[in-house]
């Protein structure tokens, strides 16, 4: 079995960007860091145009693809000496600069991490329009955001304070987190709150609307892909997202995540990284590609995707991902236990049992199956707690004949 992609719904890079203005709630933009400097991690960053550096409430909330969850409150501030102007033009670089301010680089979190280093790079998220509702990419450079709206005023078009969230131990690698806050007031409150048509845009991430995000994660600061992603693997690729893949211009480490963008009408198969072999090998991942075959989304409830299977799945495997084409089978795990089976993604882009499909994690299991007795036991006891059809202690049984017989 591979490891684990994605649970229900692979570090020297900033990647994640979410971006909001707002009346009631001024969460302005979300970015992500990571560097050869500390591997296996990444940071999150969150904007807002709030001047005062204070503790914001609410928490923050990021899922790594095995299932492990970094929660963290929005304690570590950094309150900027030049707020950055401008967010309907700001792009991927302008965000890079702010981040990358003297104020910011010299913070740490309560455990010593670095929010960001001289050699993190950075990117900013906008919808994957090619994806499934509630997925954002890491955007290229010179693309702005598509969160900004021509209703925010000037006022709320800047950046003044970032909150920032170490995830110190980001083992999945580069792949897809699920990232949402709660509690948050106006300070990082979701973009709905403000402005209209954003419900489907990154910066809208809340306690009720949970957002994937394709997070870069440097795995580790040694080995490097020397060149660019071979053209096999860029086939219906937009050539401008490929501006920071080229191993020839840049450093690019194991588990560095390219944001290729599929074109109109395709869809991204699994992620671009520089990936590693055991003897230090470097390739791209040569599984990636961008398909207009039919797809899957993660397999859950809220997709409305497994009403044949009636499994509670916490995650899925290798060859399956956020998107899978139809006719692919693939391992799951189920909720709340170690359970795990089979299932296929179908010509309706829906989960169906496949070979190997087990019978170990149903939403609502059947009761077991007694044989007849005098007096037939009601429904299954709690866990722990005697059967409700139980003789009391040092009682002669039900069935027993009389004493007198």
């Amino acid at each position: 079995m591979g490891r684990p992609l994605l649970a229900q719904y692979r570090t020297s890079q900033i990647i994640l960007a979410v971006f909001v203005t707002v009346s009631n709630a001024h969460l302005s933009v979300v970015c992500t860091a990571t560097s050869p400097e500390h591997p296996k991690a990444f940071s999150m960053w969150f904007g807002t145009y709030h001047y005062a550096p204070t503790v914001a409430p609410g928490t923050a909330f990021i899922k790594q693809p095995s299932g492990a969850i970094r929660s963290a409150g929005f304690g570590d501030i950094c309150g900027l000496v030049t707020p950055l102007g401008n967010l309907t033009t700001a792009t991927v670089l302008d965000y890079a600069a702010s981040i990358k301010s003297p104020e910011c680089m010299a913070l740490t979190d309560d455990f010593g991490y670095h929010g960001v280093y001289d050699d993190s790079t950075i990117s900013c998220y906008g919808r994957d329009d090619n994806a499934n509702e509630r997925t954002a990419i890491g955007l290229y450079d010179g693309l702005p955001t598509s969160c900004f709206k021509d209703s925010a005023t000037a006022a709320h078009l800047i950046i003044a304070t970032w909150y920032f969230v170490v995830v110190p131990d980001a083992t999945s690698g580069s792949g897809s987190y699920e990232t949402w806050t709660e509690g948050t007031d106006v300070n990082l409150g979701p973009a709905t709150e403000m402005l209209s048509g954003v419900e489907t845009e990154p910066c809208s991430i809340a306690a009720d609307n949970h957002w994937f995000f394709d997070i870069s994660v440097i795995m580790n600061g040694t080995y490097e892909c020397t060149g660019a992603p071979p053209s096999g693997l860029t086939t219906n690729v937009v050539p401008e997202s490929l501006s920071r893949c080229d191993g020839s211009a840049t450093k690019i480490y194991a588990g560095f995540l390219c944001y290729a963008h599929c074109e109109p009408g395709y869809n991204p198969i699994g992620h671009l990284t520089c990936d590693v072999d055991e003897a230090g090998n470097t390739q791209w991942n040569p599984e990636f590609r961008c398909s207009s075959a039919t797809v899957c989304t993660v397999p859950s409830l809220d997709a409305g995707n497994i009403a044949a299977v009636d499994y509670a799945i916490e995650g899925v495997y290798e060859p399956c991902g956020r998107l899978t084409e139809a006719g692919i089978e693939c391992e799951f795990k189920c909720s709340g236990h170690g359970s795990e089976g089979k299932i296929m993604c179908n010509s309706a882009a829906q989960w169906v049992p496949a070979t190997g499909y087990s019978e170990g994690c149903l939403r609502t299991l059947a009761p077991p199956t007694i044989a007849p007795t005098n007096a037939p036991p009601t429904e299954a006891p709690p866990t722990n707690a005697p059967p409700t059809n139980a003789p009391p202690t040092n009682a002669p049984p039900t069935n027993a004949p009389p004493t007198n017989a």
